[in-house]
Parts: C-alpha cells; structure tokens; sequence
C-alpha cells in the first residue's frame, strides 16, 4: 500500500472499532470484534504484528469480494483467487488462502465458462470432491445456438461437457467479454 492508501485504511481501521466499542455490554467476544477491526487491513507478513487468526480471515474474504466489484478491480471469481494466491504468504495467511481455492475449486461459483460444444454456463457449486476440484456443477446461461434455455438447465462438468475458457466480465467502457485459457 501507498502512504495514502494505508493511512486511510488505518482510519476505517479505527473507525470500526470504536463503532464495535460503542456498542452497549461488555464481553470478551465485543474485544476481539474490535480488535479484528483494527487487524484485518495489516499485511500477513510483518515482522511482530501478525493479525489475529479471525482479523486474517477477514482480510482474505473482504479481498476475494473487492476484487470482483467493478470499482475494485471487476475480476472474474476464478481471476480474483489467482490474485489472492499471488500475494499468499505476503499480504495474505498462505493457510487461509489455500483453504479458500480448496473449496471455492479451480472455477469458483460465479465463474462464467465457455465449454467446447459453444455453450455458455456460470458456475452454480462448490467442490464436491478432489476428484471434481476442476469439474464444478454449472447452470447453462446460453445454449449452443447462442440463446438462453427456455427453462433451468444444468449440466455437471464431472459428467459431461469440456470447457475451452474462462469468459472474463466485461469491464466499464471496455470491449465486449471474450474467452481466456483458464
């Protein structure tokens, strides 16, 4: 982060802890809310300021939902964990990261995909098995003939069909969305 960047992140740090303090009771639990609050923004690596394991998990979750919001950074579900697993062991738990590829699977949900037979589908389900990690349960968007089902349709990878590519979301004022190799 830039100066400014982690200054206005040390700000909403603050923020949203004295928003959990103000909160009426006293319990143990009020505490580690408001410490997570001043954690989840702080780099997993550095040196003697390692977050506490839940400030961890939230900086992993609230990154994998920024980087899929068109103002942060308009990724693709499967893009936004590569990008995640880029910066493990630095700005994020290694641990944590793996475990959310480990049941998000290769194409998380939200993923659209390009199959081999022209169809489009989004991908609907987590990952079922290591046998399924790259195999997701999917809902057909568009059929081969490049118009929506008449009803729900949905088609297991683990079953049939292969897929050719990722579609990456169409960015704001950018061309229309094409397949990538996953």
């Amino acid at each position: 982060l830039g100066l400014v960047e982690a200054a206005l992140a040390q700000h909403q740090a603050g923020a949203g802890a004295r928003l959990v303090l103000r909160q009426r009771g006293f319990h143990e639990a009020k505490i580690l809310r408001a410490l997570c609050a001043l954690e989840h923004h702080r780099d997993f690596d550095r040196p003697g300021e390692r977050p506490t394991l839940v400030a961890r998990i939230i900086r992993v979750a609230e990154a994998y939902d920024t980087l899929q919001r068109p103002r942060g950074g308009n990724l693709s579900p499967a893009h936004a964990l590569a990008a995640l697993r880029r910066y493990a062991g630095t700005r994020y738990d290694p641990v944590l990261v793996q475990a959310l590829a480990n049941r998000l699977g290769r194409f998380p949900p939200g993923t659209l995909l390009q199959l081999q037979d022209g169809r489009r589908v989004r991908v609907r389900g987590l990952v079922r098995s290591p046998e399924t990690f790259d195999k997701p349960l999917c809902r057909v968007v568009l059929g081969a003939d490049g118009r929506p089902p008449p009803e729900d349709t949905f088609v297991d990878l683990a079953e049939e069909g292969r897929i050719r590519g990722v579609i990456t979301p169409r960015r704001p004022g950018g061309a229309a969305p094409h397949p990538e190799r996953p």
